[in-house]
C-alpha cells in the first residue's frame, strides 16, 4: 500500500487498467481452456462407447452364427467330426465374456446402470452354462437332433435377451452422452454469456475510472481555489499585522514620556524618603523589642494553655478512676456476700452428706468443691480489694500533681501580665514615632501623587501595548495555521500529481 501511495496519478491509472486488461485476458484463456477440454472429453466418451458396444455386438453375432452353424451338422455330429465348430463357439463365448468384464472395469455406472449389468451378467452366466452343457451332450452324442434344436432355440431366444439388455444399456449411454453435449454446449453458452459480462464490466470499470479522473481534476481546481483564498486571507492577516505594529509603536512612544516623568517625580522622592529612612529605623528597633516581648509573652501563653490542658486531662483521670473504684466496690460487695454464702452452704452440705453415711459421699465431694469455688472467690475478692487500695494512692498522687499544675498556672499567669505590661509600654512609644511618620508620609503624598498620575498613564500605554500584543500574536497564530493548511495542500496535490518519493 505504501509502495502504491508513491507512484504517481499516471502510474496509478496505468497500473489499474493494466491489472483489468491482464484479467480479461487470463479469464478468457481459462473459459477457452475449458471448453476445449469439455468437449475433447465427450468426443472421447462418445467415441469409447461406440466402438465398445460395436465389437459387443459382433460378438453376439459371430455367437449366434457359430451356434447355428453347428445346428446344421448333424451328420457331422454324428460322425464326430465337431472339434472346429465347437471350438469357434467355445472361443466366442470366452471373447464375449472377456469383453463383458472389461466393459465392467472401465465403466462407472449409476444406480441403474448398474441393476441393468447385474441383469445382463446373470443371464450371461445361464446362458454359457446351457451353451456348454449342449456343446459337452453334443460332442457325447447322445442328444437328438430335436433335442439340440430345441437347446438351439433357447439359445437363440437367451442370445436375444441379452442383445435387448445391451441395446438398452447402449441407449442409456447414449443417452447420457447427448446430455452431457448438450450440458457443454450449455456451459460454452455460460462461458460465452460470461466473457460478454466480463467485457462490459471492464467497459464499466474503464467508464469509472474515466469518471474518477474527471473528479480527481475537479479536487484539483478545489484545492488550487483553496490554495488561492488561503493566500487572500494570509494577506489580509499580514497587513493587520503591520496596523498592530505601527500602533505598537505609538504606544511605547507614549510610555516613554510617562517613564520620564515618573523619574522626575522619584527624584523629588528621594528626599522626602531619607527623612522618613531615620524615624523608620527607630520605629524598626521599637517595633523589634516590641516583637520579642510579644514572643516572649506568646511562649508564656503557649505553657499556660498546656498547663490548663494537663490539668483538664489529670481531672479527666480523675474522674475515670472515680468510677472505676465505684464499680470496684459494687463488685466487691456482692463477691464477697457469694463468698459468705457458698461457704455457708458448702459447711451445711458437709454436714447432711456426713448424716447420709455412704448413700452421701458423692454430695461430700459436690460439697468439697463448692468449698473450693468459694475459697477461690475470696482470693479474688482480696485481689480486688487490692487492687482497690492501688487505685485509691493512684487518685492521691493524681491530686497532688493537680495541686502543683495550678501553682505552675498561677506563676505562668503572672509571668504574662508582666509581659503584656511591658509590651504595653512599648507600643506607648511606637505611636509617637509613628505620628513623626505620618508627618513626613504627608510630605511624601504630593511625590505619590504624580508617581500615581505617572504610572496611570503607564498603565493605559501598556494596556494598549498587551491589545496589540494580543492581536499580533493572534495574527501570528492564525498566519502560522493558514501557512501549515497551504503546505499541506501543496504536498497534497504534490502526491496526487507526481507521488511520493
Amino acid at each position: 500500500m505504501k509502495l502504491f501511495n508513491k507512484l504517481s496519478l499516471k502510474a496509478k491509472l496505468f497500473f489499474f487498467n493494466g491489472i483489468l486488461v491482464f484479467f480479461l485476458i487470463t479469464v478468457s484463456i481459462v473459459a477457452q481452456v475449458g471448453i476445449h477440454s469439455s468437449n475433447i472429453t465427450i468426443e472421447e466418451l462418445a467415441s469409447n462407447e461406440s466402438s465398445h458396444w460395436l465389437n459387443q455386438s459382433l460378438i453376439v453375432k459371430s455367437d449366434i452364427q457359430a451356434l447355428l452353424r453347428l445346428a446344421f451338422e448333424p451328420y457331422a455330429i454324428s460322425k464326430g467330426v465337431t472339434g472346429a465348430p465347437i471350438k469357434d463357439v467355445t472361443d466366442s463365448l470366452n471373447t464375449f465374456n472377456q469383453n463383458l468384464n472389461k466393459f465392467a472395469a472401465e465403466s462407472k455406472f449409476t444406480p441403474e446402470e448398474q441393476e441393468k449389468y447385474k441383469k445382463l451378467v446373470t443371464s450371461w452366466q445361464a446362458l454359457r452354462e446351457e451353451a456348454n452343457k449342449t456343446l459337452e451332450n453334443m460332442q457325447k452324442g447322445i442328444l437328438k437332433r430335436e433335442e439340440i434344436n430345441a437347446q438351439i432355440i433357447k439359445i437363440e431366444d437367451a442370445f436375444l435377451n441379452i442383445n435387448d439388455i445391451l441395446s438398452d444399456i447402449l441407449a442409456g449411454l447414449r443417452k447420457k452422452t447427448l446430455t452431457l453435449h448438450t450440458s457443454a454446449q450449455i456451459k460454452e453458452k455460460i462461458y460465452l454469456v460470461g466473457l460478454i459480462l466480463l467485457f462490459v464490466l471492464t467497459l464499466l470499470i474503464s467508464a469509472f475510472s474515466f469518471i474518477f479522473s474527471i473528479r480527481l481534476n475537479k479536487k484539483f481546481k478545489n484545492i488550487s481555489k483553496e490554495l488561492f483564498e488561503r493566500s487572500n486571507e494570509i494577506t489580509t492577516v499580514v497587513t493587520s499585522l503591520k496596523k498592530s505594529s505601527d500602533s505598537l509603536g505609538h504606544a511605547i512612544t507614549e510610555q516613554s514620556h510617562s517613564i520620564h516623568d515618573t523619574t522626575a517625580a522619584i527624584n523629588q522622592m528621594t528626599s522626602t524618603v531619607n527623612n522618613t529612612t531615620g524615624n523608620t529605623k527607630e520605629l524598626y528597633e521599637v517595633s523589634k523589642s516590641s516583637s520579642e516581648k510579644a514572643e516572649n509573652g506568646k511562649m508564656i501563653m503557649t505553657h499556660l494553655v498546656t498547663s490548663v490542658e494537663t490539668i483538664q486531662k489529670s481531672n479527666e483521670q480523675l474522674q475515670d478512676i472515680s468510677e472505676i473504684i465505684v464499680q470496684i466496690n459494687s463488685k466487691t460487695t456482692v463477691i464477697n456476700d457469694i463468698v459468705a454464702k457458698t461457704e455457708l452452704l458448702s459447711l451445711n452440705a458437709s454436714i447432711e452428706s456426713a448424716r447420709a453415711g455412704e448413700q452421701g459421699k458423692g454430695f461430700a465431694v459436690v460439697a468439697e468443691e463448692v468449698g473450693n469455688l468459694a475459697k477461690i472467690s475470696g482470693k479474688s475478692a482480696k485481689d480486688i480489694q487490692d487492687l482497690i487500695t492501688k487505685s485509691e494512692e493512684q487518685v492521691n498522687k493524681i491530686l497532688e500533681i493537680t495541686k502543683t499544675r495550678v501553682i505552675e498556672v498561677k506563676g505562668v499567669t503572672n509571668n504574662a501580665q508582666k509581659s503584656f505590661d511591658d509590651i504595653s509600654q512599648n507600643v506607648d512609644s511606637l505611636s509617637s514615632f509613628i505620628e513623626k511618620i505620618t508627618m513626613a508620609t504627608q510630605e511624601q503624598e504630593i511625590g505619590i501623587k504624580q508617581i500615581s498620575s505617572a504610572m496611570e498613564q503607564i498603565e493605559k500605554s501598556t494596556q494598549n501595548i498587551q491589545s496589540s500584543i494580543q492581536v499580533t500574536s493572534e495574527c501570528t497564530e492564525s498566519l502560522v495555521k493558514q501557512g501549515i493548511k497551504l503546505d499541506s495542500s501543496s504536498k497534497e496535490i504534490e502526491i496526487l500529481i507526481n507521488g511520493t518519493h
